[in-house]
């Protein structure tokens, strides 16, 4: 068993002596995306999978790295109890419609949010 893993340790050095540039780089791009999104750096991560193939006799091991990114999306839940207006849900993205009476109405964009406009009464 310890010249399995002996074997194993020295091809995880040779993955990443020749990947080591390839890391670093995904590193820095790593702390220049915290920087510009004023986040906390998501780790890098290493994975190491080996297999021992006694038939061929030979151990192979791969290394892998990521820097994990995440991309969010905030979206309010619809009320359950507020239906869309019926014009409401034929408009497109970026597109609304405004219904005033004097000097109060209310804006009504594309997903159905609405939004008084003018001097509303409290």
């Amino acid at each position: 068993m310890s010249e399995f893993i002996s074997t194993i340790v020295r091809q995880v050095e040779t993955c990443l002596v020749e990947r080591e540039s390839d890391i670093l780089e995904a590193w820095h791009e790593n702390i220049e995306e915290a920087n510009e999104n004023e986040k906390k750096f998501p780790p890098l991560k290493l994975s190491i999978a080996s297999s021992v193939d006694l038939e061929a006799n030979a151990i192979e091991t791969s290394v892998s790295f990521t820097v994990k990114y995440t991309a969010t999306v905030k979206d309010a839940l619809p009320d359950p109890d507020q239906g869309l207006l019926p014009f409401a849900s034929g408009l497109k993205p970026g597109e609304s419609v405004e219904i005033t009476g004097g000097d109060v109405g209310v804006k009504i964009e594309h997903g159905g949010k609405v939004t008084p406009i003018g001097k509303q009464n409290p």
